[in-house]
């Protein structure tokens, strides 16, 4: 008879072994996909103005947010009207499409291929992404000292760029 009991017993341990280490293991799934959710970073990266001198010079100025840090960016070159389209830099910068009517502008923002990694220079550790060409509605600031300072009230991903 002591064969059976000690048979038993052990069969008993290994049953609530196989339980402890179900619930362990299902226990530490749940706490390395709380710490996965925890990592993912939230960032955005916004064009805040841009800036026509009488020089021929532009100014844009950049915002980058990365977990709720803003970081500022600026982004100073030569410019060339043509049209309706101001050409930032040796295609670093397109404005296209510009529009003004009085002190508000539409127009087409696009990130050229020479533009470089604006977001990467301020934070190493923000997510890969692109620059979508975007359509803006901006307002002029009014100032003596600029041909135009053309701060964005709104911005979308242009589906056409």
């Amino acid at each position: 008879m002591p064969i059976f009991t000690s048979t038993s017993i052990a069969l008993k341990m290994t049953e609530s072994l196989i339980k402890n280490l179900i619930i362990s293991a299902g226990v530490l799934f749940f706490i390395c996909c709380e710490k996965e959710s925890e990592t993912v970073e939230e960032f955005s990266c916004t064009v805040d103005y841009v800036e026509f001198k009488e020089n021929a010079t532009a100014v844009v100025k950049f915002d980058i947010t990365l977990n709720g840090v803003l970081k500022s960016s600026f982004l100073s070159d030569e410019y060339v009207f043509e049209e309706e389209h101001y050409l930032i830099g040796d295609d670093v910068i397109n404005i296209l499409n510009f529009v003004q009517k009085g002190n508000e502008a539409t127009f087409d923002f696009e990130y050229g291929s020479n533009c470089g990694p604006i977001c990467k220079n301020l934070f190493e550790n923000i997510p890969t992404h692109e620059h979508f060409t975007l359509s803006v509605e901006a307002e002029k600031s009014l100032s003596d000292k600029v041909v135009g300072k053309w701060k964005v009230k709104s911005a979308s991903v242009n589906p056409g760029g």
